[in-house]
C-alpha cells in the first residue's frame, strides 16, 4: 500500500509532458485566435486537434512545411527562436481555419 501511495504522489507531482504553448483546433477554429509568445526564445508548440477528422497545420513561422494532425490527437512542434512580429497559422484542409502567433 505504501508503494502505491508513493507512486500515486509521484505521478501527481510530475508535470504533464506538453509544449510551452498550445493551440487547439476544434470545429475547424484555432483557440486562442491569437497566441502571444516571447520573441527571441525557442519553444515547443503543442497543436491539439479536437475534431474527429484530420487537420493540417501550416504557418509563416520557421516550421516544417505541413504537419498532419490526426483527429483527436496532438503534435509537438519545435519553433524558433522567432523575431518580434506576427505569424499566421492555418489549416489548408479547412478554409477559414486561421490564427495568429504574435511574438513580442
Amino acid at each position: 500500500m505504501t508503494r502505491f501511495i508513493a507512486l500515486l504522489l509521484l505521478l501527481l507531482s510530475t508535470p504533464a509532458q506538453a509544449g510551452d504553448y498550445e493551440l487547439v483546433l476544434k470545429d475547424h477554429e484555432f483557440t486562442p485566435a491569437e497566441l502571444k509568445v516571447k520573441a527571441g526564445s525557442a519553444f515547443v508548440l503543442t497543436v491539439r486537434n479536437e475534431d474527429s477528422t484530420p487537420a493540417a497545420f501550416e504557418s509563416t513561422m520557421n516550421t516544417r512545411p505541413r504537419e498532419i494532425i490526426e483527429g483527436n490527437s496532438a503534435l509537438d512542434i519545435k519553433i524558433g527562436p522567432l523575431k518580434a512580429g506576427d505569424y499566421h497559422v492555418f489549416d489548408p484542409f479547412h478554409i477559414g481555419a486561421e490564427g495568429l502567433v504574435s511574438a513580442k
